[in-house]
């Protein structure tokens, strides 16, 4: 991962546009902080998501589960293994397919 800039260009896309979502994020900081775990660790790994579930399952109930944490990574990687460059065009082909199913 850390030597593919296409792939830390497109994770960049892809973290940006997920984390509007969320309200009174530092958008920046956590793209950043993301990519830098990516770079050490697996973005699925229990350790990875339970960080991410600091920031984006604050308000959570459920204890010791990180539902946003847990899908965003999901999102992420299944993002980055699919074979589309461009997020405009993955998210098209996503919807088509759940609309199929």
């Amino acid at each position: 991962f850390a030597a593919s800039q296409d792939l830390i260009s497109r994770t960049t896309t892809f973290i940006r546009r997920e984390l509007q979502v969320w309200t009174n994020l530092d958008v920046e900081f956590l793209t950043s902080f993301i990519l830098a775990l990516m770079k050490s660790i697996d973005i699925r790994s229990e350790s990875a998501v339970k960080l991410l579930g600091e920031f984006l399952d604050m308000d959570s109930t459920e204890s010791g589960r990180r539902p946003n944490a847990e899908h965003f990574a999901h999102e992420l990687y299944t993002y980055l293994r699919s074979p589309y460059r461009d997020l405009a065009v993955y998210d098209s082909v996503i919807q088509i397919r759940t609309y199929l199913m």
